[in-house]
């Protein structure tokens, strides 16, 4: 380190250990002077109790005049806390009340020390005890406030013990010159003891400043957390959203080029890209639930319902990738079963726990149960795979974490879907348990509420496929300010007979439809040119024709915020890269309704 660098650093740390000396010591006063105004009334007795003693021994007038003294010295002391009160002083000026606050001491030893000194009876022991522990008692109970300014302490044993010291060598008496040696030794134990004080009452100061350092840094530290995982949802919104475009538009063309393809080599070729977009779409969902659970957009629709539907769903799904990786895989339930979750929710958890069973089993079995147990309904996944060593139980629901895979290879995912099964269990109030070891498999539990088969609502039936010209006719705007979305677009929706209006703006879109009728259905990317929205774009179409047009937001945006406000527009949203039977499944609903 260069040494004016090693200076300065030390200088700087140096004016960091004045300022929290600095702290302690306006601290330590701040105590003493309200430790003052609570004893006060305590103290103001003592001289009046001592003339009352004295009266018949000592003369009166020398009494009265002490005791006019000490009340004079009493209201001076109040004075000063009041002034101390009203000044309420920095850090800086507080050593300088001290100081007043050591003149206040001073006075009081010499005022308390003068009076075991004037009123000395040689003859009478009873009173010479009677001032001696009048002496000591306030001399040891000035310790517990006086320790935080210990110099006003010294200033008022000094001329205390000093005066009653100079008496007793007056009277020249042989007994009263070993209470003298008794009265050093006392004096030097009260110093000890009030430096001992001093030095519990300024750590205690002191460590009540640090605890409040701690804070300052854990909630910076907090901050600064808060911060990192900011930029981290931003990142990844802005990385998800970059990469969806593209992805978009391979999904739309790959589509439409199926349509038009005929030849068995042209298709296997076309099906390995299908796979290899569909993989990057995957890893971009993954992000996207991530994103939509950071932004607290998932509402979950709870419901009765049987888990009948989803077992054969579930079974239909995996149980071919299974038989092509040479595992066995079984899905069952034990009797009639009806669980009260969200039924989507309920089914991305078990897809992800599923496909990462499948991922990490290379032979053996995977198996899938459902059962009534304690009142609930236990669902398990569970199988021979490569298993997870117990310290690392804690971890694998953390976003980003794979404990098998340093190379990052994107065939195994990206390490997010445990931690999206965790904040989905969470928002479901539901609890998962993990019992595996290294080598020997792992089993995956879910505990979801048992539901009502009485309380099942039965859904409408759905329209019948209406074929491959269902959507014939239907007329659609596109707003996307990206050339190869829109074209991708035009190829699939032409292809499915529909009439297409493409715009890279809303101003666009309302200059070609400026001699047209209303169209039927628009579809928007959710960021457009010049800061507008997609929400924006619709309402505008809307209020041009006067009818509500119905409009689906197609984003590639994973910000929390702006998730949070495409869905409050009201319209129907989906994420880039759109699936075509989705999209087209919307259509068909637009075209059903039209008609």
């Amino acid at each position: 380190m260069h040494p004016r660098i090693a200076k300065w650093l030390g200088r700087s740390q140096s004016v960091e250990l004045d300022i929290h000396a600095q702290q302690v010591t306006a601290q330590g006063i701040d105590v003493l002077f309200r430790s003052l105004a609570r004893v006060g009334l305590v103290f103001s007795l003592m001289p009046i109790t001592t003339v009352w003693v004295m009266w018949d021994h000592i003369n009166s007038t020398l009494l009265i005049g002490w005791c006019a003294v000490a009340y004079a010295h009493i209201l001076i002391g109040l004075l000063v806390v009041r002034a101390y009160k009203r000044r309420k002083p920095s850090s800086a000026e507080a050593p300088q009340w001290g100081r007043y606050y050591t003149y206040v001491s001073f006075a009081t030893g010499v005022i308390w020390g003068g009076a075991s000194w004037l009123f000395f009876v040689p003859d009478s022991t009873p009173l010479q005890v009677f001032i001696l522990v009048v002496v000591v008692v306030l001399s040891i109970r000035s310790i517990s406030f006086h320790a935080y300014w210990i110099e006003s302490y010294y200033a008022l044993l000094v001329p205390t013990f000093l005066l009653m010291i100079l008496g007793l060598l007056l009277a020249r008496q042989v007994a009263y010159q070993g209470l003298i040696i008794n009265l050093i030794m006392g004096v030097l134990i009260l110093v000890h003891v009030a430096q001992n004080a001093r030095d519990e009452a300024l750590a205690s100061i002191r460590l009540r400043f640090e605890n409040l350092d701690l804070v300052k840094q854990l909630r910076a530290e907090k901050e600064k957390a808060e911060t990192a995982n900011h930029d981290k949802t931003r990142f990844l919104a802005s990385a998800s959203h970059d990469l969806r475009q593209p992805v978009q538009a391979l999904t739309l063309f790959t589509h439409a080029l199926r349509q038009q393809l005929h030849e068995t080599k042209a298709i296997a070729l076309l099906d390995d890209m299908g796979r290899s977009i569909e993989a990057l779409n995957q890893l971009l969902v993954s992000l996207l639930d991530i994103s939509k659970l950071d932004a607290d957009i998932i509402q979950p629709d709870i419901t009765h319902f049987d888990l009948q539907n989803l077992i054969e769903v579930l079974r239909t799904e995996y149980a071919p990738q299974a038989e092509v990786k040479g595992i066995a895989f079984t899905i069952k339930a034990e009797g009639d079963l009806v669980v009260y979750s969200d039924r989507t929710l309920l089914e991305t958890i078990l897809r992800n726990l599923i496909s990462n069973a499948l991922r990490y089993t290379n032979q053996g079995s995977i198996e899938v149960q459902f059962k009534q147990h304690l009142g609930a309904v236990w669902a398990a996944v569970c199988d021979t795979g490569i298993g997870i060593a117990s310290d690392q139980h804690e971890n694998i629901f953390r976003e980003f974490y794979q404990v098998t895979n340093p190379e990052r290879d994107r065939s195994k995912g990206l390490g997010l879907g445990l931690a999206i099964v965790k904040r989905l269990v969470a928002l479901l109030h539901h609890r998962i348990e993990l019992e595996s070891q290294l080598g020997q498999g792992s089993c995956f539990t879910l505990i979801l509420a048992e539901g009502d088969r009485v309380a099942i609502l039965h859904p409408e039936m759905q329209s019948p496929y209406l074929g491959l010209r269902d959507i014939e006719g239907l007329r659609v705007v596109v707003i996307d300010d990206e050339v190869a979305v829109r074209e991708g677009m035009r190829a699939v929706l032409e292809g499915w007979g529909c009439e297409t209006v493409l715009a890279g703006s809303v101003e666009e879109a309302l200059g070609k439809l400026e001699h047209h009728e209303a169209p039927h259905a628009i579809i928007s990317d959710y960021r457009l040119r010049e800061g507008k929205t997609g929400a924006q774009a619709i309402e505008m179409l809307r209020r041009k024709f006067g009818i509500t047009i119905p409009a689906i937001i197609v984003t590639g945006d994973t910000d929390p915020e702006r998730l949070r406000e495409a869905q409050a527009s009201g319209n129907a949203l989906m994420h880039k890269p759109v699936r075509p039977a989705k999209l087209r499944a919307y259509l068909r609903s637009v075209q059903r309704r039209k008609t």
